[in-house]
């Protein structure tokens, strides 16, 4: 069963707890309401709109609940600052249930919600929205609360600040000024070797945040990436005010990095390691299923060291790209804020 969920979680990108129940969870009112009456003009689901999140993008939603949930949480694209915050709740995948139960699950939770909205008094200006369901307006602001049931088995909530939702779209085309971008962040938990998954204790730790780990790690890969391209618009961008750079030298400098043998030497060995990555999640998934917590902690142990050398490989390649960028300054009589 779990390989299956592992699969859904590589399609789909949803942070899950591994369910092992036997019939469907009940709907919760506590959670109901706090859906409901989540969405403010400020933010929603305990996060700020404007708040500059560096963490990962996906969050669970209610450890307590049976089905697969999550939060998932959008970012302007160089400031890092939230805009758009949604909560999905999904009975994909519930072992000892028929898709017919799922689909009245998702339906119940879907007619709770949209009815304690309605009761709330909170929102205002009702419509269909842009993809199915409804829309409402939060008075007083840019923001919008949706909830859409485009899937027979999920429901989202999303709550969003238009105005910040604009500023993205500036970012994402280069409009205006680069800011200084924020580095993402990734916590690890501590190292641990391999022979102490023979403790259960132990094992249980490490196995319980896995395929949290693992997915947060993926999210940080991307954002990573985004982050030395944001570097490197920024030290461009310095280059190009202190008027030793032109538009076209920055575009010609960044063309060259593609050579620098550091990158290409560091890239070369990420592609084994990320196979070495998938390896270990599928022997998780297989232990797992087979309720083996020591053989499950061993591939975990293995996954998070691999984990670690392909964020350290991140880090070494970011160097060599902030080291050729300062030569390049020096060279120029120019000193970079970094």
């Amino acid at each position: 069963m779990f390989r299956k969920v592992l699969m859904a979680v590589a399609a789909t990108g949803m942070a899950v707890t591994p369910v092992h129940a036997t019939q469907m969870p009940p709907l919760r009112p506590a959670l109901v309401q706090r859906l409901a009456l989540t969405c403010t003009a400020q933010g929603a689901l305990e996060h700020g709109f404007g708040d500059v999140w560096t963490g990962p993008s996906q969050q669970v939603l209610d450890p307590e609940e049976g089905a697969h949930n999550r939060i998932e949480i959008t970012r302007t694209a160089r400031t890092q600052q939230i805009y758009d915050l949604s909560a999905t709740i999904s009975y994909e995948r519930l072992p000892g249930t028929t898709l017919e139960d799922r689909y009245a699950a998702a339906d119940a939770l879907y007619a709770s919600l949209e009815t304690a909205i309605a009761d709330n008094g909170r929102y205002e200006n009702r419509r269909e929205g842009q993809y199915g369901g409804w829309t409402w307006d939060v008075p007083g602001s840019d923001v919008t609360l949706s909830l859409t049931h485009n899937s027979r088995v999920a429901v989202t909530l999303t709550c969003n600040d238009h105005s910040l939702e604009v500023q993205h779209v500036n970012e994402t085309l280069g409009n205006g000024r680069v800011t200084r971008p924020l580095k993402p962040v990734l916590e690890l938990p501590p190292p641990v070797e391999a022979a102490g998954c023979h403790d259960p204790g132990q094992a249980r730790a490490v196995t319980a945040t896995f395929m949290t780990v693992a997915m947060q790690a993926l999210d940080h890969g991307n954002a990573a990436s985004r982050y030395s391209d944001h570097l490197a618009d920024w030290w461009g961008q310095q280059l190009v005010d202190a008027g030793v750079w032109t538009k076209a030298t920055q575009e010609a400098f960044v063309l060259r990095g593609a050579r620098d043998p550091v990158v290409i030497r560091e890239l070369r060995q990420q592609m084994p390691r990320a196979q070495a990555m998938l390896d270990a999640m599928m022997a998780y998934a297989d232990a797992d299923e087979a309720g083996d917590t020591g053989a499950a902690c061993t591939a975990a142990v293995r996954g998070l060291d691999v984990i670690r050398a392909i964020t350290a490989s991140n880090e070494t390649q970011r160097n060599s790209m902030l080291t050729r960028y300062r030569t390049e300054a020096a060279r120029l009589g120019v000193t970079l804020e970094d």
